[in-house]
């Protein structure tokens, strides 16, 4: 990139036909173009990979979520049954 950017300005204070210059820009700038194609190609990479790596980790979250609703439904459960024992029940209170 900054070897194209070196191009350019050699080109600004070069003594050529305008027309000559301007093609040469041209090419630059196609050059431009293309590395900047692949940077964001590069770059869009990167973020797909993160952004598998960020759903995967929201999908074990959401996952001990749900084993810790069940965990605490069976709790309640247990503790509205009138069969357990009161020290149970403290158990379970401190628990929750």
């Amino acid at each position: 990139m900054e070897e194209l950017k070196g191009i350019q300005a050699k080109l600004k204070d070069a003594n050529v036909r305008r027309d000559v210059k301007n093609a040469l820009f041209d090419e630059v700038q196609k050059y431009f173009e293309i590395l900047k194609s692949k940077r964001s190609d590069t770059h869009g990479a990167v973020k797909n990979k993160r952004l598998e790596g960020l759903k995967a980790v929201i999908e074990k979250i959401e996952k001990s979520l749900n084993n810790d609703k069940r965990d605490l439904e069976y709790n309640l459960k247990r503790m509205d049954n009138s069969n357990v024992s009161k020290l149970e029940m403290q158990l379970r209170e401190r628990q929750s």
